[in-house]
């Protein structure tokens, strides 16, 4: 009932001693209560852990130490970990998991050591379902995740600075990522072609990658939203903007589940690589004269036939697509 009870050894006397609290483990000394308590975040299978100390009148209620977060999965093995020290010494970075479970949580650390990393390649076509990484992780590297056909799950944890190239990159089930708020840096193609359907960009995060998320037609994904404090990207009719400087934008990428046709507004600069990768349903676009270059693969995958540009624009060797190119 959300609610610590007191109550005597003989079951009588059942009394609440405590409201709004829950307690996974639980210590209780002469008048005094010590216990964790876990409760769910935002994030899919993520818990805050806090623990209290209270008086046994219920009164007294204090935090001791830090929050800390987990995963509501099972934790894996660390021996089934393969494993380098990182580059600064401030812990390890995975490089392979040899164990046989397939939904897990990384341990915090691997004999002694904490994880600070995933590695290159680390779980690259594995069949992992579900996994959740640890608090230390500040990096994953390239391709740590490419082609991991059946994951649909990946817990990232507050502190992830970066995530590398095409690091999820073909993950053709994965349908859930929160991006944490300490994030700076998602490199190119890191969620392309994959089922991504909500991407929340955080207040932080100062680089993305072209065709970061190029994510699949079917993954229903029809706006990008941005933090109203995020001064290095914006989101206009759902499609998001990088800021080029004060009076001028390159279009990033449009959502994949975008429908009907787009006109691109006049301060936009520039079409990033991969911009309308999997848009099969927009009708067409209207590309202003402020475009002077666009990016190769710009128009990979898309539901029209032709575009218009001005003839000053710079086109690049490959469209994505067999488009008709008319000139103004």
């Amino acid at each position: 009932d959300q609610n610590i009870h007191r109550v005597r050894a003989n079951g009588t006397g059942d009394t609440v001693f405590l409201e709004n609290h829950t307690a996974v483990q639980i210590c209780y000394r002469s008048s005094w209560l010590w216990f964790i308590e876990a409760r769910p975040t935002e994030k899919t299978h993520q818990y805050m852990n806090q623990m209290y100390y209270v008086n046994k009148s219920g009164s007294g209620l204090l935090g001791v130490g830090e929050e800390s977060y987990t995963w509501a999965l099972e934790t894996a093995n660390p021996a089934d970990f393969q494993y380098k020290d990182s580059e600064n010494g401030d812990g390890v970075v995975i490089t392979g998991y040899t164990g046989e479970l397939v939904s897990f949580a990384i341990p915090d650390e691997i004999f002694g050591k904490t994880v600070v990393g995933i590695g290159e390649d680390a779980f690259e076509e594995s069949s992992v379902e579900e996994i959740g990484l640890p608090e230390g992780v500040k990096t994953i590297e390239r391709y740590a995740f490419y082609k991991c056909a059946d994951l649909t799950f990946a817990g990232l944890p507050e502190g992830l600075e970066s995530i590398g190239f095409a690091a999820f990159g073909a993950c053709s089930e994965l349908k859930n990522v929160d991006l944490p708020e300490s994030l700076t840096l998602v490199d190119s193609l890191a969620f392309a072609e994959t089922m991504l359907s909500n991407v929340y960009i955080p207040a932080k995060l100062e680089n993305i990658g072209s065709g970061a998320f190029a994510v699949s037609y079917g993954a229903g994904l029809t706006e990008f939203v941005v933090s109203d404090d995020n001064p290095a990207f914006l989101a206009h009719q759902g499609v998001l903007y990088q800021i080029y400087n004060e009076e001028m934008l390159l279009l990033l990428a449009c959502p994949s589940g975008y429908s009907g046709s787009l006109e691109i507004p006049d301060i936009v600069a520039g079409l990033h690589y991969y911009a309308f990768a999997h848009c099969r349903g927009l009708t067409g676009i209207v590309i202003p004269e402020s475009v002077y270059v666009i990016g190769e693969n710009a128009f990979m995958d898309v539901g029209f036939s032709e575009i218009t540009v001005s003839q000053s624009c710079q086109m690049p060797e490959d469209l994505g697509s067999d488009l008709t190119v008319n000139y103004y």
